[in-house]
């Protein structure tokens, strides 16, 4: 005769014919704990004497340093991301979270402030600048630049005998006159003539003491800028031998400039050669391109009487003047002569200035001169400069610069003065600094260096040529995109999010700096959820998933899966260590080290999976176990599955509106309605397991006795033949009982139902037969 017994109680399988199950497997697990090798109930969920505001979807709770059911809990309307930051030395454990508008962190000072956790938060990221800084400069050149200096030598000096006259002109004032005194010794002396020069207007003299490759002399320099003066000697009185053109006037004969491919060209007709024109002693001043003037003497000709100016003796004197020709030849009548004078040079430089020295009065005092003024120059190197600047919050967060500024040019030891600074952005950013970087001298790259830092309540800042510091590290550290979801901790000081159909990376241990060169762009698909195992991140999409590896976010391979598992709910996905989990149209979908798979294949179909309605599932991992919470027709249940051992599955027959877990005290935690609750912490639950259907080769009679193995009881016991419940019993203890006959069976079933765990049940057709189970 048969004896059928149950142990083990691995769950259920809906997808196998239930007469095809192992021993062990039933076809239905209700409210059962696995992982004891017995059938044990949960407990029921307990209040922790917490309760959050209604409509809340996600409860976290803060405070991990120290074990605890009630401190903190942290709560949200929307599905929320929430991740501890990769900070060791971060002592009140920032956390950083998205799904509550844009990205967001806060942390034990903030988020416990007020009534309502979070009650207080921060924006996630340090925004850039808008706009480029203005500039201006002050310069640090001396007052003297661009007025005119000279120099008189100590040799020309002393070379002056007392008595002789000075003439100084300033500009456009009339010349000033000095007479050299006498100085110490009895003849001019540095300090003497400085003294003297000093007190004439419009410049200054003073002393200049030999010092290195400095030679002693009186540098003499013009009060005001842009003023130039000349210095010059008497010498006598013969006003036509040594012409001076500070005290003759001229009558210009001509002007010309060369054209394309020719000289400058001056006729010069014999017939215009008289004593009006051109007599005997007087003289002409010519200018050949931009060559000094030539004085030249016009002489009678050979064999005139009375003696005059001829085209010959004219010619030879215009033939002296370097860098032109003068030649006497036939005039186009072929009767008269004509000289003609040509510049050597060709062109529009081909310049050719000739003019008569009018006659000076006989005694006119002529000078010489000692020497022509010239500006003084700002000899400092110049440099370009570029300016940035940053915002700086509180916590230290440095955001990216601002556009860079226009160029500027300045010399070393020019303050360059910084305007419009800002404004800070309006936002929950906490930024209470600016920090000014500019480019750095000498340098042939693009880097900004830092240069200072002023309050954010400034908006100018000064660069007086002080030491640069670092070169600036967040050129590319914006902020996170405003609908980054998803948010999961990776690697390496690493986190991801999705943001539109990218999955976007942080710089390392940055949380805050989100660069788009670390952006993964899945190919024909759109990220759903993210998950990690290892050193792996898992980001399952609305097609394949992609596997990501790397050490760093710049160094991030993407690669993808083929394993056709469409995610259906965001929320479902959980990373569990050894691999992702996630819902998929067929089942429970699984990625990790041994490869991809769907975990409930074989435990149940699609239909079955789909009556569930997997597009609501929200999971996590407790135990090593995947609890899945799932709402058909807005009631919400609860089941488990072991990824490592999914021989079966189990339900709950409750659920809840928001389920966490705290690692530190490796508790889970459920929020029904308004409450939240600590699992498996109250009184024992009500376990149900119906098992297999056991099939025997031909229709036999009625079992007459069975036994229930418990720690406690009672038991209820339900056996069924063919399908329909044929009796019902609450067993008081372990004593084998008779079951009822006068019925035939061929596919039989056991229930049961207890508060405590169940280690066996049987059945069989006498008490001898329970006896040797």
């Amino acid at each position: 005769m048969a004896v059928l017994r149950v142990v083990g109680f691995r769950g259920e399988n809906r997808a196998l014919h239930p007469s095809l199950l192992p021993d062990s497997v039933g076809v239905s697990s209700l409210n059962q704990k696995p992982g004891y090798g017995d059938l044990r109930p949960w407990k029921a969920p307990a209040a922790v004497g917490v309760s959050v505001a209604a409509g809340t979807k996600t409860i976290y709770r803060m405070g991990r340093t120290t074990q605890s059911d009630t401190a903190h809990w942290l709560r949200w309307p929307g599905e929320v991301h929430a991740v501890v930051g990769p900070n060791a030395g971060d002592t009140l454990e920032r956390t950083y979270y998205t799904g509550d508008g844009a990205p967001k962190w806060t942390d034990l000072a903030k988020a416990i402030s007020g009534a309502a956790y979070p009650s207080s938060y921060r924006e996630l990221g340090v925004p850039a600048p808008g706009s480029a800084c203005l500039l201006s400069v002050v310069s640090a050149a001396g007052a003297d630049i661009g007025k005119h200096t000279y120099k008189l030598e100590e040799s020309t000096v002393t070379g002056l005998a007392v008595g002789t006259v000075l003439r100084v002109k300033v500009g456009e004032a009339a010349a000033l006159t000095v007479t050299t005194a006498a100085g110490v010794g009895g003849g001019v002396t540095l300090a003497s003539l400085a003294a003297q020069l000093d007190a004439l207007a419009g410049i200054s003299a003073v002393v200049v003491v030999a010092f290195g490759s400095v030679s002693a002399g009186v540098k003499l320099l013009s009060d005001a800028v842009g003023v130039s003066f000349t210095i010059e000697k008497q010498i006598g009185t013969d006003g036509v031998a040594n012409y001076d053109p500070l005290v003759v006037t001229y009558t210009t004969l001509q002007d010309l400039a060369g054209s394309a491919g020719l000289p400058a060209t001056y006729t010069i007709p014999e017939s215009w050669i008289t004593e009006a024109n051109a007599a005997v002693g007087s003289r002409w001043a010519v200018t050949v391109n931009s060559l000094p003037p030539v004085s030249i003497k016009l002489v009678a000709g050979a064999a005139t009487f009375p003696a005059r100016v001829n085209s010959q003796s004219l010619a030879d004197a215009l033939a002296t003047v370097p860098g032109m020709t003068a030649v006497v030849g036939n005039a186009p009548n072929n009767v008269d002569k004509q000289i003609v004078v040509r510049t050597d040079a060709v062109g529009t430089a081909a310049k050719l200035v000739v003019k008569r020295i009018n006659p000076v009065v006989a005694g006119t005092p002529v000078y010489v001169k000692l020497g022509t003024s010239y500006a003084v120059t700002d000899s400092r190197e110049t440099e370009t400069r570029y300016y940035v600047y940053t915002f700086v919050t509180d916590a230290g967060e440095e955001g990216p610069p601002s556009p860079p500024s226009a160029a500027i040019t300045v010399k070393v030891g020019d303050t360059v003065n910084l305007t419009s600074l800002g404004p800070v952005p309006a936002g929950a950013y906490g930024i209470n600094r600016i920090r000014v970087y500019r480019t750095q001298t000498g340098s042939t790259s693009t880097d900004f260096y830092y240069l200072t830092e002023i309050v954010s309540t400034g908006n100018t800042a000064g660069d007086t040529g002080q030491t640069l510091g670092e070169v600036l590290p967040t050129v590319t550290w914006i902020a996170p995109p405003a609908d980054l979801k998803h948010l999961t901790g990776m690697w390496n000081g690493m986190m991801a999010g999705i943001s539109g159909k990218s999955v976007r990376v942080c710089e390392a241990y940055v949380p805050y700096a989100w660069p788009t060169a670390y952006e993964v762009l899945p190919s024909d698909t759109a990220p759903v959820g993210l998950g990690t195992f290892g050193q792996n991140l898992v980001v399952v999409t609305n097609g394949k998933p992609i596997l990501v590896a790397g050490g760093s976010p710049d160094a991030l391979d993407e690669q993808p899966i083929e394993f056709i598992a469409s995610c259906v709910s965001a929320q479902s996905v959980v990373g569990m260590g050894t691999g992702v989990a996630w819902a998929c149209p067929d089942g429970l979908a699984w990625v990790g080290a041994g490869g991809a798979r769907v975990l409930t294949a074989n435990i149940m179909t699609r239909t079955e999976w789909q009556s569930l309605n997997p597009g609501t599932i929200r999971g996590v991992m407790f135990e090593g176990r995947y609890f899945g919470l799932y709402t058909v027709a807005s009631v919400t249940r609860m089941f488990m599955l072991d990824p490592g051992n999914p021989d079966g599955i189990y339900f709950m027959d409750f659920g809840a509106d928001a389920i966490a877990v705290d690692q530190l005290g490796g508790a889970l935690y459920v929020l029904d309605g308004t409450v939240i609750k600590k699992w498996d912490a109250g009184a024992a639950l009500n376990v149900t397991f119906k098992s297999k259907l056991f099939t025997l080769p031909k229709p036999m009679p009625a079992f007459s006795s069975a036994q229930v193995l418990a720690d406690a009881y009672p038991v209820t016991f339900r056996l069924y033949a063919d399908r329909v419940l044929k009796f019902t019993k609450s067993v008081a203890g372990p004593d084998p009982f008779r079951l009822p006959g006068g019925f035939h069976g061929r596919e039989w079933q056991i229930e049961v139902s207890a508060a405590g765990p169940v280690q066996s049940v049987a059945v069989a057709h006498g008490m001898d037969e329970l006896a040797q189970v």
